[in-house]
Formats: C-alpha cells, sequence, structure tokens
C-alpha cells in the first residue's frame, strides 16, 4: 500500500518536529511519499499528483490544506487517515489562555470535520 503523509515536516512546531521523526523512523521506505511543497500553490499541486498515484493519504498535521487533501483524497477513492499529535483545541486553551470562546469554537469545528472526513483517526 502507498501511503502519501500529508503534513508539516519543516517547522519546529510540535507536529513538525514529530511528523520529521516519523520520516526518519520510515526513511527507505519506498511505499511512503511526503508532502514537500512550500507554497501554497506547490502544496495544492503536490495534493492533486501525489493523491492521484497512492492507495491512501494520511494528514498528519493540522491544516486547511487537509479539507481540500480530503476532498481530493475522496475524488479518487482513496482511503484517509489522521494522525493527532495533540488535542489541538485543548492545546490552544492551555497555551494560549487568551484566546476567545468563538476562536477556540472555530479551531475544535475545523478538528471535528477532520475527523468526520476520514476513515480513521
Amino acid at each position: 500500500m502507498r501511503v502519501f503523509f500529508v503534513g508539516d515536516f519543516i517547522n519546529d512546531t510540535g507536529p513538525g518536529v514529530a511528523n520529521r521523526m516519523l520520516r526518519e523512523g520510515l526513511k527507505g521506505n519506498d511505499a511512503v511519499m511526503y508532502s514537500d511543497g512550500r507554497t501554497r500553490i506547490s502544496r495544492i499541486l503536490e495534493l492533486l499528483f501525489k493523491i492521484a498515484i497512492v492507495d491512501g493519504v494520511c494528514f498528519c498535521s493540522p491544516s486547511k490544506l487537509n479539507i481540500i487533501g480530503i476532498i481530493l483524497a475522496r475524488l479518487f477513492g482513496k482511503r484517509t487517515f489522521y494522525i493527532m499529535h495533540g488535542y489541538l483545541t485543548y492545546e490552544n486553551q492551555i497555551n494560549q489562555p487568551h484566546t476567545s470562546t468563538k476562536a477556540l469554537l472555530k479551531i475544535k469545528r475545523f478538528e471535528q470535520c477532520i475527523f468526520r472526513n476520514v476513515a480513521k483517526v
């Protein structure tokens, strides 16, 4: 099964670090592809081309780009997964205590949308 991992493999945020460790652990596995695009347009084009040639898509960082990826995966009939490195709503509550209730609700809705639209979390 060929899997395309969509996420942050560059930044020094929690998910970025975890994803780099995941990538290092899967090094040499030819059945795995990663998102490497750096601009919005390159990331969207990468989604389109790589989703077309894999069997499954694993989203491993919270991003609005995931919604586009989920739609494309559905159009191509691909299985979808989400690796949750943490609960974004809760992390925002404890790490950014001044985040408004409205902003937290928006984050929660975003996460719930991903949870509802992938096969496995």
